[in-house]
């Protein structure tokens, strides 16, 4: 009872020992690392008179050898564990009598290292083969990818595999490119498979090639004709009417407490658009604009229109000029001006527009246009909010 007792207190102090020692070892940054061991045999022709053997093995580096394993064996084979280079190994045989013979030449041998591949894509997911066509290109992606790597084709559940007719592994070790005849395309869901030199494998499953279907036979009597215009080049007109109010933002007559502001103002505009399956489409506009003061701007714009969602809506950008024409009443041409409509000037012009066609000859307009005011004694800036809508013929 004694024995058996003073054995559970030393078992218990080993253990909390132990436990003490893997706290410090984890407080001062220590670890246990684990790292898998593979191990290669070597094998040779035996003899039953033969005792037993004599291995020797010796590593290159930099064209000179150096001894790396020297051991006994009474098998024609010895399992050893060397890390990755260039060997070379003989074997000495040893007589009933344990007395050594002549031994065997050197014959090398190399070990490649034990990287763990991976594959995670592959373009395109589909093949199918064409008449037509006589070669494909399958591209894997992945890591460590080691150049030499075998990579097939594999249809679970059968023997079929395909063998690329070529395989070249990215220098990087990021992807392979794989080349195939058509004759080699035996329709099927496969598992791409790859091994390294150093032999560990990975695979990644779902590449799919299918059954070529010839197209069915149809007879051409005439070209079809296109009714409604879509996607031929075309020149576009339209005609609109929109409200477009002014802000002044800047000037010498500009007063921030109680700023310039027309809200009653009228614009037509006319204008027409080449359109071309190339972007952006370029047109010109005319318009007129008229506001509460009584006064007239007209002016000229290049349009640069961007379509999209088949042709229904459209961001335009304008920039052109104008002028500025009170149409009657008290004229200010001095110093004494009250607003930017109140004189006879011209102005610069820029915008930016979003347009919808709802129906195929009706628009809805929306934008704003910022216009600069050139006067021989001041500038201004205006604000030109505005929305409209128009016809398109």
């Amino acid at each position: 009872m004694v024995i058996k007792s003073a054995s559970k207190i030393f078992a218990a102090a080993l253990l909390l020992l132990l436990l003490a020692n893997q706290v410090w070892a984890q407080e001062g940054g220590y670890y246990l690392e684990i790292k898998p061991r593979f191990v290669q045999r070597l094998t040779w022709t035996g003899s039953e008179h033969v005792l037993r053997y004599e291995v020797i093995i010796e590593q290159e580096e930099d064209g000179v050898y150096s001894r790396a394993l020297q051991g006994f064996t009474e098998q024609p084979f010895i399992e050893v564990s060397l890390q990755p280079g260039n060997y070379r190994y003989r074997v000495i045989p040893y007589d009933l009598f344990n007395r050594p013979a002549q031994g065997s030449n050197w014959d090398t041998f190399s070990i490649l290292p034990a990287i763990i591949p991976e594959l995670t894509d592959f373009s395109p997911h589909t093949f199918i083969p064409d008449p037509d066509r006589t070669g494909y290109v399958l591209y894997v992606s992945g890591n460590n990818l080691v150049p030499g790597a075998e990579i097939i084709l594999r249809l679970p559940g059968s023997n079929q595999v395909i063998v690329p007719a070529e395989t070249e592994v990215v220098q990087d070790g990021t992807g392979a490119r794989l080349i195939f005849n058509r004759e080699q395309l035996i329709p099927g869901v496969y598992l791409i498979q790859l091994k390294n030199p150093g032999g560990l494998e990975a695979s990644i499953w779902g590449f799919t090639i299918e059954r070529y279907e010839p197209p069915a036979l149809t007879a051409v009597t005439e070209k079809p004709v296109q009714t409604d215009g879509e996607n031929q080049d075309s020149l576009d007109f339209y005609l609109g009417a929109a409200w477009i109010p002014l802000l002044q933002i800047y000037g010498a007559d500009y007063r921030f407490t109680n700023p310039n502001i027309y809200p009653i103002g009228a614009a037509l505009r006319f204008g027409m658009v080449y359109s071309t399956q190339s972007l952006p489409n370029i047109g010109l506009e005319l318009s007129a604009s008229w506001y509460s003061e009584n006064t007239l701007l007209a002016e000229n714009n290049i349009l640069l229109r961007i379509p999209f969602f088949n042709r229904s809506m459209a961001v335009t950008f304008r920039a052109g000029a104008g002028l500025i024409l009170p149409l009657g009443g008290k004229q200010f041409d001095s110093m004494e001006a009250i607003g930017p409509l109140n004189r006879r000037s011209v102005f610069a012009n820029g915008g930016v527009s979003f347009l919808w066609l709802p129906l195929r000859h009706l628009y809805l307009e929306t934008g704003i246009n910022y216009s600069h005011i050139f006067s021989v004694d001041r500038h201004s800036g205006c604000l030109r909010p505005w929305v409209g809508a128009g016809a398109v013929f």
